[in-house]
């Protein structure tokens, strides 16, 4: 069943001009539009990042996407797809695959779309599993980046990004359906057996208030290996190696269950330190 995203009235209007300027554009080689989201942290659509997936029987000429991107304007990211392409994302467990089925908004095209779900519906494969870890440890990294980096404003959008990625890692695992919405992700954390300090976690990242990003991190580097089997570098090795230094940069190599944070500083000169692994 497909989850009811909501479209703020700010988009509605720009939605209105595109999607007509989109159907002129590819005439009957256009099969669906469909406004997508592949994490809950916006449940209502609006025009700050427009997800689009393009639904065609053929792949659109470089001047025609050119001419929807230059349409659409900055917020616009769309994607382009032929029934073969989602047949091979959903044979092979893209979780892209499953927010088309589930976690979507179609503007148009809505019995081709169906049809096309019902013929080839989206597979959960050891792929699916995989790209929700890296996933959520990539995320992970890139909130200590905003850390380090006294971008703090950020580290909040990008921890709840790696935890719900984490969370949809959590209920496959459990043999449960991918969970996209505030509510289905707060029932996974509330289930038996699942580690307390996800439910705290989950409470201090999706609730409004006052939210400590160094408390947040800290408790997130020190959950996440429990749950993903994966030993991490804590926060305060972390602090302890870049020595108040620039950062410019934050990645993360994961080998077998160790993983170690690899960031980029300004020690005099650009340089790379491995911290963990």
């Amino acid at each position: 069943m497909r989850l009811n995203l909501r479209i703020e009235e700010g988009l509605k209007a720009v939605l209105n001009s595109l999607v007509e300027a989109i159907k002129e554009r590819l005439g009957e080689d256009l099969i669906s539009l469909v406004l997508y989201r592949q994490t809950f942290e916006a449940e209502v659509l609006d025009n700050e990042e427009v997800n689009l997936a393009i639904i065609c029987s053929r792949r659109p000429s470089l001047e025609d996407k050119i001419y929807i991107l230059k349409r659409g304007g900055p917020s616009l990211i769309p994607l382009f797809l032929t029934p073969r392409d989602f047949r091979e994302l959903a044979k092979g467990g893209a979780l892209l695959a499953h927010c088309l089925a589930k976690y979507s908004k179609v503007i148009h095209g809505k019995e081709a779309l169906e049809k096309l779900i019902e013929e080839e519906p989206p597979m959960v494969t050891k792929h699916t599993l995989e790209f929700l870890r890296r996933a959520s440890l990539s995320c992970l990294s890139l909130s200590l980046e905003d850390y380090l980096s006294k971008r703090i404003q950020d580290v909040r959008y990008h921890l709840l990004r790696s935890f719900d990625y984490l969370i949809k890692w959590v209920a496959l695992k459990k043999g449960l359906d991918i969970p996209f919405s505030k509510a289905e992700i707060i029932e996974v954390v509330s289930l038996q057996g699942i580690e307390p300090e996800l439910n705290e976690l989950c409470w201090e990242l999706v609730n409004k208030g006052a939210f400590d990003s160094e408390v947040a991190l800290r408790r997130a580097l020190k959950l996440y290996p429990k749950v993903l089997k994966v030993k991490l570098p804590s926060l305060t090795e972390v602090i302890k190696e870049v020595r108040g230094l620039k950062v410019l940069r934050v990645g993360i190599s994961i080998r077998g269950n160790r993983g170690s944070f690899l960031i980029t500083l300004i020690d005099g000169e650009v340089r790379e330190v491995r911290i963990g692994g």
